[in-house]
């Protein structure tokens, strides 16, 4: 992964010590929150970041033991050496002082900038590692919502808000029909809440939360299976997050074509991989949308039996409004790091994990965080004005409309 002067700059998660692998939470007003574990890492976006605390075991038994097993660091260093790396930890800024974290089936809150924290809920016994996805946890003005990612599909996922920095939950509405709950994010333009679902056909929308209930603009296909989205003035735009399709398009749907009863999405690119995270930035007056695939490393549980996993490749692609998001470039990509349970043969035992690319952006720049890759792992790298600026000279057109 590469970066000129400013741009591609890597941030290290350290105190001292020289660059540390760290995953990239968030950027609120100039300071950057990442993880380590279930270390938490704060510090300026131009400056060497800080431990502020650490998530502590919830409970005791076997359920503290699968939480220590996951998010410890020496413990979860000597698994990844089998597996690969893998996320066990999502942190939001709620407001100055609060925090929120989700990891396994615990959510835990902080009311003094990450010092400290306790367990304020439970989620889903079969949740994930990380408890949601980083796209589904989202806060803003102090109210703080998350979607419920459950793997079992026994009961419909919730949609829970906070409005007092994560200290106590209501529950804003199930989502009956859906495996889990992909995305959660608030549209910077009109200010509404969108939420994405998957997985199977059936399962698959992309809509907005309005008087308490889930409204869909669209769904029934894995055309519309998102993970994050990305706004503009003008477009919503996502890409499919599916390892069997044969392309995994981004899609751009005009916002006035919203409250038609059957909006048609217009492809505008192509890609190897599914695609799941989004950020955005603006620059010389130019909106730019950049989204990251995902190298999967396993077949999709809800997919037909011979589905294949996609490229081996985490990809960050970019496009701005210039082109009105037609034209896509190559910003970064890094192959899967793969564990010594893979490079023996012996994945059929012990599953190997996913590459990710993390992103944020803090208005100006987009901040792009390779995770369990070759290249880069861990780092995070910074691409502003200057990138940008020469993006044509700098990067290969990988998909133009």
């Amino acid at each position: 992964m590469e970066g000129d002067g400013t741009d591609g700059r890597r941030t290290t998660g350290g105190d001292g010590q020289g660059a540390k692998a760290v995953k990239l939470e968030t950027v609120v007003d100039g300071t950057l929150v990442a993880t380590r574990d279930r270390a938490v890492y704060r510090g300026p976006v131009d400056g060497r970041l800080r431990r502020v605390g650490r998530l502590p075991t919830p409970t005791g038994g076997l359920d503290g033991l699968r939480f220590h097993l996951r998010t410890t660091r020496a413990v979860k260093r000597a698994v990844s050496v089998v597996t690969g790396r893998f996320p066990s930890v999502n942190v939001e800024v709620v407001d100055s002082q609060s925090l929120v974290a989700t990891a396994g089936t615990w959510v835990f809150a902080s009311p003094d900038r990450g010092a400290t924290w306790r367990v304020t809920a439970r989620l889903p016994d079969s949740s994930g590692p990380m408890g949601v996805l980083p796209s589904a946890l989202c806060a803003h003005e102090g109210t703080v919502t998350f979607g419920e990612y459950p793997l079992a599909g026994d009961k419909p996922p919730r949609i829970r808000r906070s409005r007092d920095g994560g200290a106590t939950w209501e529950t804003v509405l199930e989502v009956p029909g859906v495996r889990h709950i992909h995305g959660v994010t608030r549209d910077p333009y009109t200010g509404e809440w969108w939420v994405t679902t998957g997985d199977t056909d059936d399962e698959c929308y992309i809509g907005r939360l309005r008087d308490g209930e889930f409204v869909p603009v669209g769904g029934g296909s894995q055309q519309w299976r998102a993970v994050e989205l990305a706004f503009t003035e003008k477009f919503v735009l996502w890409g499919v997050d599916c390892n069997y399709t044969s392309d995994r398009r981004i899609y751009r749907l005009p916002r006035g074509d919203l409250s038609r009863a059957d909006p048609t999405p217009t492809p505008v690119a192509s890609l190897s991989s599914p695609v799941f995270y989004a950020a955005a930035a603006e620059v010389d007056g130019e909106r730019w949308v950049a989204f990251a695939t995902a190298a999967s490393a396993n077949p999709d549980s809800t997919g037909p039996e011979d589905n294949e996993t996609g490229s081996d490749v985490t990809r960050v692609v970019a496009a701005s409004s210039a082109s009105a998001y037609e034209r896509w470039y190559e910003v970064t990509s890094g192959r899967r790091q793969r564990g010594f349970a893979e490079r023996v043969g012996a994945d059929g035992i012990v599953p190997p994990t996913n590459a990710y690319t993390f992103l944020e952006s803090d208005g100006e720049r987009l901040l792009v965080n390779p995770y369990n890759t070759r290249e880069d792992d861990g780092q995070i790298l910074s691409f502003g004005r200057e990138y940008f600026s020469s993006v044509a000279e700098r990067s290969r057109v990988l998909f133009e409309g």
